[in-house]
């Protein structure tokens, strides 16, 4: 026997006028069924939310309450995103039990004869906030704090097993009954099956969740949310559209003073300086949220044995999920065009970081994709193997593991913008290596070996945490990543080299040099540095190569030239 009465009262605390009994319509489709009743139950609290005026806005589009205004500001928006922006705005008590309340009226007008299309309704009902993409079902978990994916045998078994079960669970829980006895005849039976889910698949379909999955400043621990607008923990929502995770818990996080102290202790052996020690984890915490905020390529460059893999793996444990590996190829050597599959392209999508080891050639390009990357490009067009194009959206921080015998040999005022050099000038030796160690050198710690380091990683999460910071554009580069930035462009840009080499500064206007004579020092240099060869290089390549270093030729008309104009460098001469 139902207990109307007790439902009523609890009931009664969330609307104005009616029960919740007496708001329902048989005549529209349970869905939307749920969403009229939700709006019909609006309290003057939840009246005064954006979601009341969506919702309203939907109804009356749909033809379900005519009683509606239409209002030019309040945006269409999904099904899907509706369900969501509902689960935010309402009482998780009423909407539960709105769900239970359609659920039985729609079992007493149409259970008489269950089949497989009425189960497939209650359960879709029931489990309010699942989604189909691209042939995936996709679930909401609260335990989990994000979305995950769920197969069809999944499903198939929560509906044949636990779909009675958890209805009256949760009935129990609101003191409500329903009859599920034919229900439950008929799942023993065990008659749903695979066709039943594609039916599903139909409802729940929904395009738009792929480009809206982890988008967002927040990060996924496996015991809450950490929301970067608030910079405070919260428990996690659908609507935050989040499905990679770090791994472990805040709560690790918290209570890591002891291994916050070594990581501090491991990053003061490897750079020594507190100026870099701060701009590194300043520029390691912008991966914490999507984006690449310094538009930059990051390089870590020493001779080996000094660090480099060791932080790469800590910041490879601290990020988890968000956190790739692909091949060095896709940002340096030859890009993949688009109509060939490139899994380590689609392998990127919505990660934080890239972490690449050291290319096996020494001189090398760096790749279109790589300059798109950093471009702030965003989507990309890649397939996996055997699959068709898709878009990925990348938008990461690259960073590139190498020795400092590296030569980039395409640089241009686009890449000397976004390359920035972290050297590594200590050198880890081990300990049973015995004799007198240089003054850069150190014995290694097995603590930072292999997958030891992944203790660590809570801790490191912590100082990344107090070092995010929301505006990148302000952050200042220490003179020794200046210089050392410097130096790598310049390895493999011959016109700098020259520049720096043979060109002196003077500002004096009265030193002044002819772009012929110029081009013709420059020439001779090349061949005699770089490539005795042929030399395919005209004046206004030089020209524009100058350019990039802030240093422009202009036009001039001598009195004795009669009137013919010449380019010419003004307060420079040569060493």
């Amino acid at each position: 026997m139902v207990n109307q009465s007790k439902i009523k009262t609890e009931i009664k605390k969330e609307i104005l006028d009616e029960g919740l009994e007496n708001n329902y319509n048989e005549k529209i489709h349970p869905l939307l069924n749920f969403f009229y009743m939700l709006y019909i139950s609006s309290t003057e609290e939840d009246k005064n939310t954006d979601t009341y005026h969506i919702l309203g806005q939907f109804l009356l589009e749909k033809g379900i309450h005519k009683g509606i205004s239409r209002k030019t500001c309040v945006p269409s928006v999904h099904y899907n995103d509706l369900v969501f922006l509902c689960f935010n705005t309402y009482n998780p008590s009423l909407i539960e039990q709105i769900k239970l309340i359609i659920i039985k009226h729609y079992l007493a007008s149409f259970g008489k004869k269950i089949n497989d299309n009425i189960i497939c309704l209650i359960f879709t009902l029931f489990n309010l906030g699942y989604i189909v993409y691209d042939n995936n079902w996709y679930y909401f978990s609260q335990s989990f704090h994000g979305w995950k994916i769920i197969t069809d045998m999944e499903i198939l078994q929560d509906i044949n097993v636990y779909l009675v079960c958890n209805i009256l669970k949760t009935c129990n829980v609101y003191n409500y009954s329903i009859d599920l006895t034919k229900v439950s005849e008929y799942l023993n039976v065990g008659k749903i099956n695979f066709r039943a889910v594609e039916h599903m698949k139909s409802i729940l379909f929904y395009d738009d969740f792929k480009k809206k999955l982890d988008k967002k400043p927040i990060l996924r621990f496996t015991d809450c949310i950490y929301d970067f607008e608030f910079k405070t923990t919260r428990p996690g929502k659908p609507s935050d559209f989040c499905s990679k995770g770090v791994g472990y818990s805040f709560y690790e996080v918290e209570n890591s003073d002891n291994s916050v102290q070594k990581v501090k202790q491991f990053l003061k052996d490897i750079f020594v300086k507190d100026e870099l020690i701060e701009y590194i984890l300043k520029v390691l915490a912008s991966t914490l949220t999507p984006c690449n905020k310094l538009r930059s390529l990051l390089f870590f460059i020493g001779n080996g044995r000094n660090g480099k893999t060791a932080l790469s793996n800590i910041l490879k444990f601290t990020l988890g999920e968000y956190a790739v590996i692909p091949n060095v190829s896709l940002f340096l050597g030859k890009s993949v065009t688009s109509d060939k599959p490139n899994p380590h392209m689609v392998e990127l999508n919505n990660a934080h970081v890239a972490i690449c080891e050291e290319p096996d050639a020494k001189n090398v390009a760096i790749t279109g994709d790589s300059k798109a990357i950093t471009g702030n490009v965003g989507y990309i067009k890649a397939r996996n193997l055997y699959q068709d194009l898709e878009d990925i959206f990348v938008d990461l921080l690259p960073i590139i593991n190498t020795n400092d015998k590296l030569t980039i040999m395409n640089i241009d005022t686009a890449l000397m913008d976004r390359i920035i050099v972290i050297p590594f000038t200590q050198r880890f030796i081990p300990k049973h290596k015995i004799g007198k160690k240089d003054e850069n050198e150190k014995y290694a710690d097995v603590l930072w070996q292999g997958n030891n380091s992944k203790i660590f990683a809570p801790g490191f999460m912590k100082l990344l945490l107090e070092h995010y910071q929301d505006d990148y554009t302000k952050l200042s580069i220490p003179k020794i990543v200046y210089d050392a930035t410097y130096e790598f462009i310049l390895r493999g840009d011959h016109p700098g080299r020259f520049i720096k080499q043979r060109l002196c500064y003077t500002n004096n206007d009265n030193d002044i040099i002819k772009l012929e004579d110029v081009y013709t020092i420059y020439k001779k240099w090349y061949k005699n540095y770089v490539n005795g060869g042929s030399f395919h290089y005209t004046t206004e390549d030089l020209r524009l190569d100058f350019a990039k270093y802030k240093i422009y030729f202009e036009q001039n008309t001598p009195a004795n030239n009669l009137g013919r104009e010449i380019d010419i460098l003004k307060g420079y001469k040569f060493y």
